[in-house]
């Protein structure tokens, strides 16, 4: 049993390695990326505030059951 399981994962690992895609195929140039650096502490204010209302809600479900 063992060493029909150890066939099945090393015929698995090798046919990955052998029919796997490119790493990066070459191809059209890609645009750059945009900065969300000004964005964070907005972003930041946003989660802080839905996680609080949603322990909020999840707290005052708790307690009325």
């Amino acid at each position: 049993m063992k060493n029909k399981l150890k066939f099945i994962l090393v015929f698995c690992l090798i046919s990955q390695i052998i029919f796997a895609d490119p790493i990066d195929p070459p191809g059209e140039d890609e645009p750059a990326p945009l900065p969300i650096n000004n964005w964070l502490i907005y972003l930041a204010i946003v989660g802080l505030v839905y996680s609080f209302l949603f322990l909020k809600k999840k707290l005052k479900n708790s307690l009325d059951n």
